[in-house]
């Protein structure tokens, strides 16, 4: 677990070693003893999965891949960013924050799976903090790593600066969405879960993540979308 604004890191030590999101670049060794901690050498890293383009989910992407020769996995959509070299939607720009572009290999998309030896994650598009954000689910464990999607207790930051004014339109279509509303309402209240979101787990245990209510979140972007000025 990393401080606020710092993503969280997933890091599977099985037979391939995955990494899911790398935090700050300014925060890299830090990074780098953690993952060597777990048992993980980052030359040896098989497959970077990255839950969006943001900078504190991709700060050690070049790094890493530059050590490890690794595939990187991530949205179309971000691969589209990171691939056409913008950055202003990856929010690097806006926010002023260093980052560094990297090759990604492998394009994502609602539907795809992401196998971590026999383990299946299915990946589910979830945008709206970021256009190219994906959750990732295990039907098998019955466990999400749900990136941005959520925060603990609400959903995570809308920029619409950057993202645009339709930016809330996809968090408010998960309230009407029978599937997606189970995975990231239904399974987020009741289920135990791991966020690799601003408060999470590192170490492999799993918690208990608090949505106070969920409709909360959802009725805030409805608000939003009737008079933005209304729902802060």
């Amino acid at each position: 677990e990393r401080g606020w604004l710092n993503a969280n890191h997933f890091v599977f030590t099985g037979r391939e070693k995955v990494l899911i999101d790398t935090g700050y670049i300014s925060d890299f060794e830090d990074t780098k003893r953690l993952v060597q901690d777990l048992g993980v050498d980052l030359r040896k890293v098989d497959l970077l999965v990255g839950t969006h383009s943001h900078c504190d989910h991709i700060g050690g992407n070049k790094k890493i891949q530059d050590l490890s020769g690794c595939n990187i996995a991530m949205h179309k959509i971000d691969k589209f960013f990171i691939d056409s070299r913008d950055d202003w939607a990856t929010w690097w720009r806006y926010y002023d924050q260093e980052a560094e572009f990297f090759r990604v290999d492998i394009s994502l998309e609602e539907g795809s799976s992401i196998f971590l030896d026999e383990l299946k994650l299915e990946v589910i598009h979830t945008p709206g903090h970021g256009a190219g954000m994906i959750a990732l689910y295990s039907p098998e464990e019955n466990f999400l790593i749900s990136s941005d999607a959520v925060w603990d207790g609400d959903l995570g930051l809308l920029t619409v600066r950057v993202e645009g004014g339709i930016a809330p339109f996809p968090c408010s279509d998960y309230a009407s969405s029978y599937e997606k509303r189970h995975l990231i309402c239904y399974l987020l209240s009741i289920t135990l879960l791991a966020l690799p979101s601003e408060r999470g787990i590192d170490d492999g245990s799993t918690t208990l993540i608090s949505i106070l209510n969920p409709r909360r979140s959802f009725a805030r972007i409805s608000i939003f979308l009737v008079s933005p000025a209304l729902a802060s």
